[in-house]
């Protein structure tokens, strides 16, 4: 990439720190362009980006990205959790790209896209058009009105001013819609609400008026084009009333002016001595966009956007595919509505410490309630202020969700899973969000709680369903359970006290929920998961338990069917409907049926290297615990560890060969150790306790430092990080042993079982 245009996505990106950059190469296409970034950002800690140009001559493929990502897994250098920074123009050819990749997609292809370029948190969209606007007056600017506002406060060093400027114009559609296009979504950081995210009555309302202004408009543009024949004007209407598009009498788009609370846009003066940040002339008004807001008329912005941009692409394909040709620039003519469509705007230029109370009193389109302004309570800021550690937030109404951003209803019913009502949680009152939220901001375990639970939500939603088809057929009785059991499912991971909450962990807990059920006499309603007494009988049956005692009996059994049945097992491994999961929850799935005893074990899978040989085919991962509890005591001995103990733990493991992308032969090796490899791994847990203590995280031993084990990044993804002890936030990191060490032991322990 050149420097000039590196220059400008890091302005962008507001980076100022150097940059060690890695050209990535894409077998797919040979053409695109993509930079691996590491930056050393203010807190000192490393940040890692993946540039994807998309801009100019260049184009997002699916294929590319799923390239990169699996490249990002398997090289050591780079990190699986690096950001994805996609670079357009501007929205609009956004827009373009993601239509052409929508049009071919399957219903899968096309999700993944959806979430991709709109609503992933872990992918950034940066805008490289100029972000200097020029938005056009009516009447050479007279028709505007003014308001100004000055407040001066004196500190003990200086007298510091801060002004409030107002001013009000009408502007068109096709001028604000400039600005959304080189900013996009970014405009509205300082909204309440982005937008609203669920389908719901006054959203399709809003909708249905902005398509009728629109519609209305389009239909009168042809009415009055002289350049399109009668023929063509009775073809076109009819065309356009039989594909669902009508005009009506109401929402005239000369009216749109009347009907709508119009827009405020707050340019941000976050320097003292900065002038001029909104340049007024006689019929232009001019701006940087980088300092813009839009705090109220979100919806206007992305809304009015949607409904031009969609009817403008299905009328163009009606129009290509009627065989009549009709002669008709649906383009051209839609430019001239969003020119013809006024918008009262407001524009105030000022501090930031205003935009929270003038946003609250704007936004009465869509009114807010209580329960929208709570993230700006003192209660909620508390909680977030907790869960800074483990990167979660309670968001904005409107605001997309995800996992790391949560709503305050979401919130609450969370917390209500974390202690263990998750009855309550499934039919929780709003009135009682605020003591909910009160008694959450004084919880201790507060962050890690909620994570554990966003996890294990996370996982039902995207899980659960295809566990439960492999296990069970749609008329069994359990189908409640997928029904309505997921927050119940959470409170048992809860009550479990999970503290490896990997895919494979929780789909192991999954089978052991469903089984608690086979205990209990109940006819699993719908009503029933209203409640909590059902949950209290299974913590009744969690009290009754001793999972840890396996009797020797039980394991020679284990071990005879494991070798009568291996076959089997093979056949089971790859088949076609398990292809999807990995082999701990296939080989869980599998010994679920045979003996009614719980083994806890690992995999290891080997596929064939140059010298075709089968070869560990990754590192092998110690418990996050082992690393964790150094943070809190780097003077901690490893003879006291728990890494020693892992080091020295007997594990029963299943080692999986695997040769074009079939199981060919599987291998039990109960009683696996790394015991005999303790000298190193005192040494590698001495030099981490080093870089703790000096506060260095590049002395962390590495892979190639040839010493067995090594630490590296361990985490959910790129903002799942620690205190490191120099203060800064870094990616959380574990033990691993290296794949020289597991390949030696394995070959040891092999060909004594051969003998």
């Amino acid at each position: 990439m050149l420097m000039e245009y590196m220059k400008k996505i890091t302005q962008k990106l507001g980076i100022e720190s150097n940059i060690d950059r890695h050209s990535i190469k894409s077998k797919n296409n040979a053409n695109a362009d993509l930079e691996y970034w590491e930056i050393q950002n203010e807190k000192m800690d490393t940040d890692a980006y993946v540039i994807y140009r998309c801009d100019k001559d260049y184009y997002f493929e699916i294929e590319v990205y799923d390239e990169i990502k699996e490249q990002l897994k398997n090289n050591e250098n780079m990190t699986s959790y690096a950001k994805f920074i996609f670079v357009f123009d501007n929205l609009e050819k956004q827009t373009e790209q993601f239509d052409k990749l929508y049009k071919k997609g399957n219903a899968i292809a096309k999700k993944k896209l959806r979430k991709l370029f709109y609503n992933d948190s872990d992918v950034s969209i940066v805008y490289t058009d100029d972000a200097n606007i020029s938005f056009s007056l009516e009447d050479n600017g007279i028709n505007y009105l003014e308001y100004h506002y000055h407040e001066s406060t004196t500190n003990s060093k200086e007298l510091i001013s801060k002004k409030l400027n107002g001013y009000i114009y009408n502007i068109s559609y096709f001028d604000l819609e400039k600005l959304f296009l080189v900013q996009g979504n970014r405009l509205f950081r300082k909204n309440i609400r982005i937008g609203i995210t669920k389908q719901n009555q006054t959203k399709n309302e809003i909708e249905k008026k902005f398509k009728e202004y629109i519609l209305n408009g389009l239909f009168n543009e042809i009415n009055i084009d002289n350049n399109i024949s009668k023929e063509d004007k009775i073809k076109l209407k009819n065309l356009l009333t039989e594909s669902g598009y009508f005009n009506t009498t109401i929402n005239l788009p000369e009216t749109f002016w009347f009907n709508h609370n119009g827009v405020t846009i707050y340019i941000e003066n976050s320097n003292k001595n900065q002038k001029n940040l909104l340049n007024r002339e006689n019929n232009h008004i001019s701006f940087n966009s980088d300092n813009a807001h839009i705090i109220n008329g979100a919806q206007t912005t992305t809304k009015m956007y949607n409904q031009f941009h969609e009817i403008t692409m299905k009328i163009n394909e009606l129009i290509n595919k009627d065989s009549s040709s009709i002669n008709f620039d649906i383009k051209a003519t839609v430019q001239k509505l969003k020119k013809d469509l006024k918008i009262k705007t407001i524009f105030i230029e000022g501090d930031t410490k205003y935009v929270e109370t003038i946003t609250e009193g704007l936004n009465t389109q869509i009114a807010i309630s209580e329960i929208d302004k709570l993230p700006s309570e003192k209660e909620t800021q508390n909680i977030n202020d907790k869960l800074k550690d483990v990167h979660i937030k309670i968001i904005r109404p409107g605001e997309y969700e995800d996992n790391n951003h949560i709503s305050v209803l979401t919130f609450a019913k969370l917390y209500c899973m974390s202690i263990l009502e998750p009855g309550k949680s499934k039919n929780l009152n709003r009135d009682e969000v605020d003591s909910l939220l009160e008694k959450a901001s004084n919880d201790e375990n507060l962050a890690s709680n909620i994570k554990l639970m966003v996890e294990a939500d996370y996982w039902w939603v995207n899980r659960a369903k295809n566990e439960f088809d492999n296990i069970y057929d749609k008329e069994n009785k359990f189908v409640n359970i997928l029904k309505y059991g997921k927050n119940y499912f959470c409170s048992y991971v809860m009550k479990l006290n999970v503290d490896d909450y990997s895919e494979e962990i929780l789909a192991n807990i999954f089978y052991d929920f469903i089984d608690e059920f086979k205990t209990i006499d109940n006819t699993l309603e719908a009503n029933e998961f209203k409640k909590d007494d059902l949950f209290k009988k299974i913590e009744e049956n969690l009290l009754l338990k001793d999972n840890n005692i396996k009797s020797e009996k039980q394991f020679t059994k284990f071990k005879s069917s494991f070798k009568t049945n291996k076959s089997k097992i093979l056949e089971f491994l790859n088949r076609e409907d398990n292809k999807n999961l990995n082999m701990n929850i296939r080989l869980s799935r599998y010994f679920k049926d045979i003996l009614p005893m719980d083994i806890d074990f690992r995999t290891i899978t080997r596929e064939k290297n140059n010298k075709k040989e089968f070869y560990p085919k990754e590192t092998y991962p110690f418990s996050s615990k082992s690393f964790t509890e150094i943070i809190d005591n780097y003077e901690i001995k490893y003879e006291e560890s728990l890494f020693k103990k892992e080091i020295e733990k007997n594990i029963n493991l299943f080692v999986l060969d695997k040769e074009n992308e079939k199981i060919k032969d599987i291998h039990f090796l109960p009683g696996f150790t790394f015991s005999a490899y303790n000298e190193n791994a005192k040494k590698v847990f001495e030099k981490t306790l080093n870089a703790f203590k000096i506060g260095d995280e590049t002395l962390f031993p590495k892979s190639s430092n040839n010493i067995s084990f090594h630490i590296r990044p361990k985490a959910l993804n790129a903002e799942d990080t620690f205190e490191f002890s120099n203060g800064t936030q870094i990616t959380k990191r574990a033990f691993y042993a290296n794949k020289e060490t597991i390949a030696e032991i394995l070959e040891k322990r092999l060909n004594e079982n051969k003998l």
